[in-house]
């Protein structure tokens, strides 16, 4: 089977259509349906058997533990209905014993006693959704704290919920955790989506890939959003460590954090991928970075000035500026913008120069790692001897499912898509404004707490495989050997090749770089990631930075290809 990029979209079209099929056929299994599969009306106990409550989707990057979700009504009464392999549930009043109920609390079980919430509000019209995931865990458990109540226990009580949110509290939370990752949202092409209730199933893409890679984590009462930028792999805080008794949905008029540590840095490579638009951003650019600032409750994005004028705003606490001009003086002041419009004060201003011959200055190396675990997450801290010079930290992860990179401007990670009872092993690379790569420091590793949770959620064949490119961008100097990434994700049954070509674009083959094109094999079974090494050529030519791609194509079964391009930078180290 032939997949180019085009009909690797194609192809997941075909499987959200899938899933969509699927959730109709478990809603026809409980209520009459017509030849067009649409839902018909019936009289008597039949009627009881048609009438779909709700539905909604299940997702989680660890997986649940029970292919199920459980259901506590305020009087006490607990049900529970299946999830199926995308994630998705349907409710129908056959499985009730008071079909006049409406309103529930929700709970997924993630294994090792952690559990995932969310609340369902049954209005007159069927159709209803109401999805569970890590936001909406977050805003159920704020309203009990709120109230001095832990959900744990409220939902394991064999009493009755006297004090059930209503609606609208529930709603106002919900707008307001929604409006800390509304930015976020929209660098993922989800600007008009509700989380809350939008449909989706759990395959990896769109909703699900947004609440997987940028999920909220509770630890000690205290809650973290982690949002990453699917271009650039860059990580922030969204929302830092806030007591759960914190409202989400008072009134916030409390001014967000400063920005502290702002660097504005000189770049002539363009190896930087714009993190709006993903393609190479030019030559002649300022780079600008900043430690991660923090709000009482939530920082929504960053207003970037320059000569005091606002030029543009990003979640991530990273900017490339490439309306400059060579050889020229700029300065810059960064905003921290919070949920509900409050800002800082502007950061101390930072003067940059665009550079008018190419650096080919590696950096040094980060330190040796520390890194601290449970069964959700890794924390990795790391020094450097020279911070100011550099534009960012990329962090490779190799373990669990396959490669993660990711990138940051801090000395810190914090990994929040590991699986409990795995061991991860993490290298990090020292990446300067025009893209020179430092060694990496020596890998360390470390297993997440818990035992391993055998998920029903994806990878069990109710998804096809999938295949992908780790990594959107890499780069590295002539005369040396970069790497590309590839791995195989979702089903592990049967064989899998995948045809790999290297697409000149400004470089040349054989002139400036040697990699002929190949073929990747796994067998069955084999999960583990591929890889293809690139060697780069040095010529005495002063010639800037140039580019080629890495393109996946041609599956040999109906493996969904999902990232097919890697953009190849090669730094010139004749200037």
């Amino acid at each position: 089977m032939n997949l180019n990029p085009l009909s690797a979209l194609k192809a997941q079209t075909r499987l959200r259509a899938a899933a969509a099929t699927v959730l109709l056929v478990t809603t026809c299994f409980t209520a009459a349906c017509d030849s067009d599969g649409n839902s018909s009306e019936t009289t008597g106990a039949g009627a009881a058997l048609a009438t779909a409550l709700f539905s909604g989707t299940v997702s989680t990057p660890q997986g649940i533990a029970e292919p199920q979700i459980s259901l506590k009504s305020p009087d006490g009464t607990v049900t529970t209905t299946a999830v199926d392999e995308l994630g998705q549930f349907t409710l129908d009043s056959s499985q009730l014993e008071d079909g006049a109920i409406d309103r529930y609390l929700m709970r997924a079980d993630l294994g090792n006693d952690n559990y995932m919430y969310s609340l369902a509000y049954l209005p007159d019209a069927t159709g209803n959704r109401q999805n569970i995931h890590s936001y909406t865990d977050l805003v159920a458990r704020t309203w009990f704290a709120d109230r001095g109540a832990d959900i744990n226990s409220v939902f394991a009580s064999r009493a009755g919920i006297e004090d059930f949110p209503s609606s609208e509290a529930i709603g106002r939370i919900d707008a307001n955790v929604q409006a800390i990752v509304s930015d976020a949202l929209q660098v993922y092409g989800l600007s008009s989506v509700s989380l809350s209730d939008a449909f989706y199933v759990a395959d990896g893409t769109g909703i699900d890939r947004f609440l997987n890679e940028n999920p909220v984590i509770i630890r000690d009462d205290r809650a973290t959003i982690i949002v990453n930028d699917p271009n650039t792999n860059l990580q922030a805080t969204a929302v830092n460590s806030v007591r759960l008794t914190t409202s989400f949905s008072a009134i916030d008029v409390t001014a967000p954090e400063q920005p502290q540590d702002l660097r504005a840095l000189g770049s002539s490579s363009g190896n930087v991928i714009d993190s709006t638009t993903g393609s190479n951003a030019g030559s002649a650019a300022i780079v600008l970075a900043w430690s991660i600032a923090s709000d009482n409750i939530g920082v929504a994005t960053y207003e970037i000035n320059r000569e005091d004028e606002l030029i543009g705003h990003t979640p991530f606490p990273f900017y490339r500026d490439t309306d400059v001009q060579p050889d020229t003086d700029y300065n810059y002041t960064v905003v921290t913008v919070d949920e509900s419009g409050n800002r800082s004060i502007p950061s101390l201003q930072e003067t940059g120069r665009t550079l008018s011959v190419v650096d080919t200055t590696s950096p040094a190396a980060p330190s040796s790692a520390t890194l601290n675990a449970n069964t959700q997450r890794i924390d990795i801290f790391w020094a450097h001897n020279d911070i100011t010079d550099l534009a960012r930290f990329e962090v490779t992860r190799t373990g669990g499912d396959g490669i993660l990179v990711r990138e940051v401007t801090e000395a810190r990670l914090s990994d929040i898509t590991v699986a409990s009872g795995t061991q991860y092993c993490y290298t990090i690379v020292a990446v300067d404004a025009s893209g020179n790569r430092s060694d990496p420091n020596p890998r360390a590793c470390m297993t997440t707490s818990g035992s391993a949770v055998s998920s029903s959620l994806s990878s069990t064949g109710a998804v096809p495989a999938t295949v992908e490119l780790a990594q959107d961008s890499i780069s590295g100097p002539e005369d040396s050997v970069i790497t590309a990434y590839v791995n195989r994700l979702g089903d592990a049954d049967g064989e899998i090749s995948i045809d790999y070509i290297i697409t000149p674009g400004t470089a040349t083959a054989e002139e400036d770089f040697v990699a002929p094109d190949g073929t990747l094999v796994w067998t069955d079974g084999d999960m583990t990631a591929k890889q293809i090494d690139i060697s780069l050529l040095r010529d005495a030519l002063i010639e800037g930075s140039e580019t080629f791609s890495i393109v996946l194509s041609n599956s040999s079964t109906d493996a969904v290809i999902t990232n097919a391009v890697t953009i190849a930078t090669i730094i010139d180290i004749n200037q």
